[in-house]
């Protein structure tokens, strides 16, 4: 009984009418002046009576201690008062939808029968009330659970004119602001089944939809203020477009049984119509849907993309979603992307989107970006200026050009619906996989420059496609990816080496800026600068994290490895080894943690963790620099051609190199939580995003780093080594004297034992 008496105020307070404007609260009004206040004060007084001697009369009848007389008394008194049958009714109604909310099964309700029309939407906003005490003040979140646990009262209410009485008073002239505030509220509510959208497949089947279009972009424009009333009319819109557009499984099926989707479209967002109903697909006018074309013509999406990402109330996943349902339909596409200011939030936000580890709206965005990929496959590279800028503004600009995750979604969208701890794996097993992905390489390659994020990503990438070409079951399809990866890999190699000679010129004008002078080697020179593809290592006691980059492009942290005793760092090296050798590094760069006060190349200033470190890379570049029988590679088994995706067996000498470690813990967990990931996989990750960033240090200032020269043995100066041979020699003789002593020794025993055998042999003759 206790969830029903918190709600005879509201209820209460919803049956008053007149020309006051009310409140919605038990006894607080406002009036319009004093008159209109003394006037009704005795009809007040009566009724703030009337409410508290119901609350009384609840109370008794919910207390199962009190007499049985005294209750019976109540009931009769409650069923000759009209009001409180009323309110008996209605309470009824949202105990039966209460149960609803427990319970799949169908029910009918008797306040949406042949009663006035305004209990019915008394008891759905009752319905509304006594779920937000349940859930707490926030709003209900789209796909909410009430939409699966109340379908059959929802099917009733949509059946029963339920939602035409809502409708009907929100279109009202007359209806007052505050009532039509919580109406807005209760229909998008209403909306946010968007699995089942039951109530708005009714009002678009009832011929309504242009009228609550209407009312949505008038609501839209009056309250661009406030954003709850914004994400709601946005979340209206969203349900009524919804159910006349194919769901994103629908879109699938459609794009695997027509060969994968539209190839070959049109490459560019300007060149689209921004008017009428759209372009031709397979010789077919496609038109807009009739609720798409209203709100096209009704509502300002510019307002809508605009508060995509707003500096004030932040991102709002309803606009979002009502942008994805828009742009399904190719025409509709389109015209959202002909506009500049739309194209780049619509855009920017869904990639920005994507680069979040937990997003608002991942599987929306997921969708946005395989609508993108089937209608205009080169929107995104067109725009790439356009796309950074948005995420420069929401992630920053460093998030922004070294994503590695927003790279990875670039090149394939398919790989985006995995995991991020699992993005570094292939996964084009498949014909539709290997074929989109062929399609992606052409797409990005046919670009006149690359983007210099994408060119250390294709490096990452390139051995597991071409591990994909093998494990692709489709001959014809691995036909066509190994196609495009021997096509486009020769480009990828140059671009590379191009921006190597770019960043040794740099380097190399920077040195003669300083004016060193001429005997001093040109910082190009030095071994650091040298390397090329590089393995990261946070050296820890109980994990010791890894990283592979190639020119600091784009590091991936790997699996880490355990921790070893001191007696056990050879064997940890081993291990190392066998993982650089298996990337394909030439080098391998250590973490130290060098102290405020102390310096990389002073081992006297190092910490009791900067020793450890240092002696772990000592007994590394050791190993590096033993002889092993076996190169130790972990080639990749490919076939396909190309040097770049082919990694390399690591039969050279390795690199071990000292780089300044400090800080990068603390920035490698400020980056995870930023992700919003669990603690659970930060605890895990942590050591390998920090050999991560450690890398990346690296490479943006080789000439810090330190080689590690492996230890040599000492040369001997002519006069010790003679003196060593002469002792030796001594040594040797003697050795020998003793054994000569020894054998004169046991000379004088033999004869005598062959002395005394004679006398032993007569003597037990004898006997």
């Amino acid at each position: 009984m206790d969830p029903f008496m918190s709600m005879v105020g509201a209820l209460q307070s919803m049956l008053g009418t007149g020309e006051c404007d009310m409140l919605t609260r038990e006894r607080l009004r406002s009036y319009c002046s004093q008159e209109c206040q003394k006037q009704d004060f005795p009809q007040h007084k009566h009724r703030c009576k009337a409410v508290g001697d119901f609350r009384e009369q609840l109370a008794l009848l919910a207390d199962t201690s009190a007499k049985v007389e005294g209750r019976r008394g109540v009931m009769k008194r409650l069923e000759r008062d009209a009001p409180a049958c009323q309110m008996a009714r209605d309470l009824k109604g949202v105990k039966l939808l209460l149960e609803a909310l427990l319970s799949d099964r169908a029910l009918t309700l008797p306040c949406l029968g042949p009663v006035p029309e305004e209990t019915r939407l008394l008891t759905l906003c009752a319905l509304r009330s006594i779920i937000m005490e349940r859930e707490g003040p926030m709003p209900l979140p789209p796909y909410a659970k009430v939409m699966y646990a109340a379908r059959d009262a929802l099917q009733q209410f949509a059946a029963a004119r339920g939602m035409e009485v809502v409708l009907e008073r929100l279109l009202a002239a007359d209806c007052p602001p505050g009532e039509r505030i919580q109406g807005m509220r209760l229909a998008s509510s209403i909306c946010q089944g968007i699995q089942e959208p039951i109530v708005p497949r009714a009002i678009v089947r009832k011929g309504q939809a242009e009228a609550v279009v209407k009312l949505l972009a008038r609501l839209m424009r009056e309250h661009e203020g406030v954003n709850a009333i914004f994400t709601n009319c946005c979340i209206c819109l969203a349900g009524l477009a919804l159910q006349e557009g194919p769901s994103f499984e629908e879109l699938n099926r459609q794009a695997s049984s027509s060969g994968g989707g539209a190839g070959g479209s049109s490459s560019g967002a300007g060149s689209s119509s921004s008017g009428g109903g759209g372009g031709a697909v397979g010789g077919q006018q496609e038109e807009l849907w009739p609720v798409a074309r209203l709100i096209f013509e009704h509502v300002d999406l510019q307002t809508v993309a605009r508060r995509l990402y707003s500096a004030n109330d932040g991102v709002s996943p309803a606009a979002t979603e009502l942008l994805a349902v828009l742009s399904r339909r190719r025409s509709a596409f389109q015209r959202l992307t002909a506009d500049p200011l739309i194209r780049s939030r619509l855009v920017g936000a869904f990639y920005a989107d994507l680069f979040m580890t937990s997003p608002v709206a991942y599987g929306l965005a997921l969708e946005f970006w395989d609508v993108a990929h089937r209608y205009q496959p080169g929107l995104l590279l067109e725009h790439w200026e356009e796309v950074q800028g948005v995420l420069a503004e929401v992630c920053g600009l460093e998030a922004a050009e070294e994503s590695p995750w927003f790279v990875r979604t670039v090149l394939d969208p398919i790989d985006a619906q995995q995991p991020v701890e699992r993005a570094h794996q292939g996964s084009f097993v498949s014909s539709r996989h290997a074929l989109k992905a062929a399609r992606l390489l052409d797409h990005v390659m046919a670009a006149p420059q690359l983007p210099r994020s994408l060119l250390g990503q294709f490096v990452e990438m390139a051995p597991d496609l071409a591990a994909a070409v093998e494990a692709c079951k489709d001959p014809e399809a691995a036909a066509v990816l190994h196609k495009a990866l021997s096509d486009h890999m020769p480009r990828i190699e140059a671009e590379l080496l191009a921006a190597v000679q770019r960043r040794k010129k740099t380097v190399r004008r920077a040195s003669d800026d300083n004016s060193q002078p001429a005997s001093s080697p040109p910082p190009t020179s030095s071994p650091a600068h040298q390397v090329q593809r590089a393995l990261g290592l946070d050296y820890g006691r109980r994990v010791v994290g890894l990283a592979v980059s190639t020119l600091g492009f784009a590091p991936r942290p790997l699996d880490g490895l355990p921790g070893c005793n001191v007696h056990e760092q050879m064997a940890l090296a081993a291990s190392v080894l066998e993982v650089a050798r298996r990337e394909g590094c030439d080098a391998i760069v250590v973490g130290l943690p060098v102290t405020q006060r102390g310096d990389l190349r002073e081992r006297e200033s190092d910490s009791q963790q900067g020793r450890r470190c240092r002696n772990f890379a000592e007994n590394l570049a050791a190993a590096a620099a033993a002889p092993t029988s076996s190169s130790g590679g972990g080639s990749s088994s490919s076939s396909s051609s190309g040097s770049m995706f082919k990694r390399s067996s690591g039969s050279g000498r390795m690199r071990v190199f000292l780089s300044n470690e400090q800080g990068s813990t603390l920035q490698a967990r400020q980056e995870l939580a930023a992700s919003g990931r669990r603690k659970a996989v930060v605890s895990k990750v942590k050591d390998s995003v920090a050999a991560a960033v450690i890398l990346k240090a690296f490479f943006e200032d080789p000439g810090a780093a330190l080689l590690v020269r492996p230890p040599r043995p000492r040369r001997r100066a002519p006069q010790q080594r003679q003196a060593e041979q002469q002792q030796e020699q001594q040594q040797e003789q003697q050795q020998e004297q003793q054994q000569e002593q020894q054998q004169e020794q046991q000379q004088p025993r033999q004869e005598r034992r062959q002395e005394q055998r004679p006398e032993q042999e007569q003597a037990e003759q004898a006997l």
